[in-house]
């Protein structure tokens, strides 16, 4: 509800960029003054490949939803930082299971563990 463009935003809804402003901007009040320029600088620093015309996109995209602040602005913002934290964590526990996988795999004589464009590949028993 906060933005209702958000898919234009970001490629990946839980990549870095998209993950550190969802949890820095959980609504368009949080961007009030925010330059195109200093969205970049922010963007930036966790994709280089991040351009100015990405964070204009953004702000033009913010400001053409108009207002989008609801009742309980607060609680929702507080709900929406909260969920980048658990998605976080559990992004960080999956890099943990894949870890494991791979330990496990060693022991199989089992050769292939991915495939491009096709995501893990596991033994099936």
């Amino acid at each position: 509800m906060a933005y209702p463009n958000y898919s234009k935003f970001f490629s990946e809804i839980d990549g870095k960029c998209a993950m550190y402003f969802w949890k820095t901007y959980p609504s368009p009040v949080h961007l009030r003054g925010k330059t195109a320029e200093e969205l970049t600088i922010e963007l930036k620093e966790l994709s280089p490949i991040i351009r100015k015309d990405k964070a204009e996109m953004i702000l033009d995209c913010v400001q053409n939803d108009g207002n989008t602040i609801r009742e309980y602005q607060e609680s929702r913002d507080f709900i929406t930082t909260s969920l980048v934290r658990d998605l976080e964590h559990q992004k960080e526990e999956l890099a943990g299971l894949d870890k494991e996988i791979e330990k496990i795999l060693l022991s199989f004589d089992y050769k292939l563990t991915s495939m491009p464009g096709m995501g893990r590949l596991l033994p099936v028993s």
